[in-house]
């Protein structure tokens, strides 16, 4: 039998009864072995001498039941005091701080072990968030010092009607900017929330992928630029359909707009080995290599040449869509020579058992874990996972 926590606590109680037991027989042997004796010393009736004797063996072996019973209780509470001890460490603001943990094979040891990675999650996501808080300070700082410059000018230095438009003009231009990037900031901050998992449906984006390419192809012909797309219907994963549709008009966004005039943008949503891939490419400058790494973070910072000036939230908000719905993240070089963004999501579970035959669901398992591999195979020099 396995010696958890559980198994160690019963024996140790089991023993502390037997115990108990052994010493009333002890106790009931001892006087019938000098029953003579006692009933002549005790001037007692047999029954009650007996019932003194045992009671007398209790009393004097109690001190050592209920030292022994405070030793168990103690031992049995020594890992909760640990963790509380640590938690309260934690609290007080040593984030590197861990719960020690002795035995891994116990419900306490595995307790310790999901804190553990529960407080590194925290740590994580607070040196995350303070990472954006500064970048987002920073991205709100520029703009809102150049209007200030702006119109502290305009008070200070009498001008014609012109210049004030173009003043005032310039700073709407701005404050559509810092608009845009404060809506990115509270959409980014939603989609992260699990919370959302309840709102999961069975969706096939076939329909709402063409809708999305017919309106950035219109956006699109304005430059000159052709978006073409790949769309197999059919396709049925589990998601909230309007993150999904955030998810793909950021990236057509961002591809429409890095892209060259009269360029060319390609979107393709096709099925491979048990999962739908997303990939949205274009033939502008591309993500340079040593910027991949971060190409998914919130308010990245570095800019290869001819990429035009964002938020930079967009990937970002991708990012954090396909991490709530389990779907993985790449970014690479496609073959119209500019950036390649894929997401890998997996399958609605029932419409996937469905489309598998006997043989096939016998090796599901192996082909699901090939899955993200292949797909992702058809984006070169990848260098970025997202998601799990």
């Amino acid at each position: 039998m396995k010696r958890c926590a559980t198994v160690r606590f019963f024996v140790w109680i089991v023993g502390l009864v037997v115990f108990c037991l052994a010493l009333n027989l002890a106790a009931d042997g001892l006087f019938d072995a000098h029953s003579r004796r006692l009933l002549d010393a005790l001037g007692l009736e047999h029954q009650a001498a007996e019932g003194l004797v045992v009671l007398v063996c209790n009393l004097v072996a109690m001190p050592f039941v209920l030292l022994a019973a405070w030793w168990v209780a103690r031992l049995a509470m020594a890992p909760l005091r640990r963790i509380a001890k640590a938690a309260e460490e934690i609290r007080a603001g040593q984030l590197k701080r861990r719960i020690p943990c002795d035995r891994e094979d116990d419900e306490w040891g595995r307790l310790a072990g999901l804190l553990n990675d529960a407080f590194d999650e925290y740590d994580r996501n607070l040196d995350r968030q303070r990472k954006f808080a500064a970048n987002a300070a920073h991205q709100l700082r520029t703009p809102l010092a150049v209007m200030r410059g702006a119109g502290e000018i305009c008070l200070a230095h009498a001008k014609d009607a012109a210049d004030y438009r173009r003043t005032v003009e310039d700073m709407l231009e701005r404050l559509q900017g810092l608009t845009r990037l404060c809506e990115q900031l509270l959409e980014l901050s939603r989609v992260g929330m699990p919370a959302l998992r309840s709102q999961f449906v069975a969706h096939d984006p076939a329909s709402s992928l063409r809708t999305l390419c017919d309106d950035y192809a219109t956006v699109a012909s304005a430059r000159g630029i052709r978006l073409r797309a790949d769309i197999a219907p059919g396709a049925r994963i589990r998601c909230i359909p309007e993150l999904f549709a955030e998810s793909v008009a950021n990236l057509l966004d961002n591809a429409v707009r890095h892209a060259p005039d009269d360029g060319e943008v390609a979107l393709e949503w096709q099925v491979r080995d048990g999962a739908a891939g997303l990939c949205v490419e274009d033939n502008g400058p591309g993500i340079p290599a040593h910027l991949r790494e971060s190409a998914f973070e919130p308010l990245a910072q570095g800019r290869p040449p001819g990429m035009k000036q964002g938020t930079g939230l967009g990937l970002a908000i991708v990012a954090e869509i396909a991490r709530l719905h389990d779907a993985r993240a790449a970014v690479g070089t496609g073959a119209l020579g500019g950036a390649r963004i894929c997401l890998t999501w997996p399958l609605d579970p029932a419409a996937a058992e469905r489309s598998l035959s006997a043989p096939a669901r016998l090796s599901r398992s192996g082909r699901m874990a090939r899955r993200s591999l292949r797909i992702c195979q058809a984006i070169p020099d990848s260098s970025v996972r997202c998601g799990s």
